[in-house]
Parts: C-alpha cells; sequence; structure tokens
C-alpha cells in the first residue's frame, strides 16, 4: 500500500466525528448549534470511547488524549483506491 498524507485534522471539543457531510446540515432543518453540540457531549459522557450519533448515520469518538492539530494519511492500494483512513493522535 502507498501512504499519503491527506492533511490534518483540528480538534477543540476532545471529541472527533465520522460522518457523510449530507447528514451534518440538513436545508429543512434549523440548526441550533448549543443544542445539537450539548448532544455530542451527552453521549461523550455515556461512552468511554465511541458512540453512535444520529442514529447510525455518525460515529463520534473522544478518549484519544484532547485538543490539537492532528495529521490524517490516506493509504492506496495498487489500483489508486484509498482503503484506509489513519489519523494520528
Amino acid at each position: 500500500m502507498n501512504k499519503q498524507k491527506l492533511g490534518t485534522v483540528s480538534v477543540d471539543s476532545g471529541t472527533l466525528m465520522i460522518v457523510d457531510p449530507c447528514y451534518v446540515l440538513r436545508r429543512d432543518v434549523k440548526f441550533d448549534g448549543k443544542k445539537e453540540y450539548q448532544k455530542v457531549i451527552d453521549a461523550e459522557e455515556e461512552s468511554v470511547c465511541a458512540w453512535s450519533h444520529l442514529g447510525e448515520l455518525a460515529l463520534g469518538f473522544g478518549g484519544f488524549g484532547g485538543d490539537g492539530v492532528f495529521p490524517v494519511y490516506g493509504y492506496y492500494d495498487d489500483k489508486g483506491i484509498l482503503v484506509k483512513v489513519e489519523i494520528v493522535f
């Protein structure tokens, strides 16, 4: 596999989410940032490391040491298809 740096991810809440962007801000629903952020905080308190958010549409996780800027790497197969993503905390 070929490893390439994709970029970095900044963390200010001590948590990250993996989600399809189309599920984050729906145009037909009013977004209340404080209310939605509180859902993330509440979910984190109920779990040691990972939790489901937005049903099963997103995966949130914490427990990796807190805030910072972390490198993200992609691993590509021989055909150039992205097969793995790694965040180094």
